[in-house]
């Protein structure tokens, strides 16, 4: 059988002139707002450009303060530091044991104002990567005793009490900057302190592990849930107690020691139960 294929041609289907001129509005239309639409997308996406360099411009600008304010505050802090050792170096200058006992407390007052000050500037540097640390083979052990004997004066006032454990012995060494690892030690005494009640146990540990040297923080404190864990290490987070407030601080210290660990190329972590206390470490290869 034969199929005219005249038949296709003679069904095409042919519209009116008014339902194509109606259908090349409405396309027209659709063309038109769409183009509005790009264009509004444009203009937002060069509004934020610009907010986020004006935003840029202006982080830099206050970690500039920050940078200026840390180093001024500083300078003040170090002289008022030296007097005091000092007079408590000067033979005879001390007519008691409770003045010695609050000069001491004052140093550490002060010390604690300059890990503050650092923990400011770190906390700009590690946010845009601009942290350089000058590693060197350094003593761990002597870097754990230091902190450990500034803070037993606080526990002391505090109500606390101090034990150490791995103090003395050879010599630890690590690759790693003396002032930075001070400052992840201090930062996690300070917690210690700030989280235990009075008349708690607060426990410096220093031991060798399967190649490296582990420093632990043991704390009596009310404990941090599983939840809070997960987070624990992340900027400006602040844990909650019972009542669903803040504990003060700003959320810094943690992150900052967790991310001068890492520089260390070292590892950190929390083991912690709720009503039972805490255990920060932190990990530095050993063998230098």
């Amino acid at each position: 059988m034969v199929i005219d294929s005249s038949i296709h041609l003679n069904s095409t289907l042919h519209y009116p002139d008014s339902f194509t001129e109606d259908r090349c509005k409405s396309l027209a239309h659709q063309v038109y707002y769409l183009q509005q639409e790009l264009e509004a997308a444009h203009s937002n996406e060069q509004n934020l450009n610009d907010l986020l360099l004006k935003t840029n411009h202006e982080n830099e600008q206050l970690n500039e303060r920050i940078a200026t304010i840390a180093h001024e505050m500083n300078n003040p802090l170090q002289v008022t530091s030296c007097f005091i050792s000092y007079i408590l170096n000067r033979p005879g200058e001390i007519d008691s044991d409770n003045e010695q006992d609050y000069l001491n407390g004052a140093i550490c007052g002060i010390k604690q104002a300059q890990v503050l000050l650092q923990d400011m500037l770190c906390d700009t540097q590690l946010a845009h990567q601009e942290l350089d640390i000058d590693l060197r083979v350094v003593n761990l052990r002597d870097v754990v005793r230091n902190v450990f004997n500034q803070f037993k004066l606080l526990c002391q006032a505090s109500g606390l009490s101090l034990t150490g454990e791995g103090l003395s012995g050879p010599e630890c060494l690590v690759l790693g900057s003396t002032n930075r690892l001070q400052q992840v030690i201090y930062n996690l005494m300070t917690n210690a302190v700030k989280f235990s009640p009075p008349g708690g146990e607060i426990a410096l540990k220093l031991k060798l592990q399967n190649n490296d040297y582990l420093v632990e923080v043991i704390d009596q404190g009310p404990g941090i849930s599983p939840e809070d864990q997960a987070h624990i290490f992340e900027r400006r987070f602040q844990v909650k107690d019972s009542a669903e407030h803040y504990r003060g601080g700003y959320g810094l210290g943690l992150n900052i020691a967790f991310g001068l660990i890492e520089l260390h190329g070292g590892e950190m972590g929390v083991e912690s139960e709720l009503g039972k206390g805490s255990r920060f470490w932190f990990t530095l290869p050993a063998g230098y």
